[in-house]
């Protein structure tokens, strides 16, 4: 008996330890980036340079395509966003007009035109609203709306 009371208690403690260091999911207020990048046969384009430009903040981040024509800028401020995709020999693709809230993970998948590197496509568009990738919810509650609040008793 007393073996199970020390073998209980080794468990307990095993599990505290682990629940301890577990990460757990926090308040975010930044957003991502993800997609592939294709031809217009729809071959993948590996090692296609993506960037996302901040359209408030003029902050820019870039990333490479993978050899499946993956790529993610997975830790952006939140914000409008101006994406540019580009590779050699194809023209450049830009997108505008995205905006990104707390948590999002919007999905962009861009497809490069054969042609010579000085033309460029530019593209504006709306995000949708719904998330079909990715069943989190974010919401973004800015200073007039914290101002606004009601005080209780205060």
């Amino acid at each position: 008996m007393r073996t199970f009371a020390v073998a209980s208690r080794l468990v307990w403690i095993w599990c505290s330890y682990l629940l301890s260091t577990t990460q757990l999911p926090a308040q975010v207020n930044t957003a991502g980036i993800f997609g592939l990048i294709a031809d217009s046969s729809g071959g993948v384009i590996a090692g296609a340079t993506i960037s996302a430009r901040n359209v408030e903040t003029n902050l820019a981040r870039s990333t490479k395509s993978d050899a499946a024509g993956a790529y993610q800028l997975p830790i952006l401020p939140i914000g409008s966003y101006e994406v540019t995709a580009e590779s050699a020999g194809f023209k450049k693709e830009v997108r505008s007009g995205l905006t990104l809230a707390a948590g999002d993970r919007l999905r962009l998948n861009l497809e490069l035109v054969p042609g010579q590197i000085t033309e460029s496509i530019e593209v504006s568009a709306q995000t949708s609203l719904v998330n079909s990738d990715s069943p989190d919810l974010g919401v973004t509650i800015d200073h007039a709306k914290v101002a606004n609040l009601p005080l209780n008793g205060r």
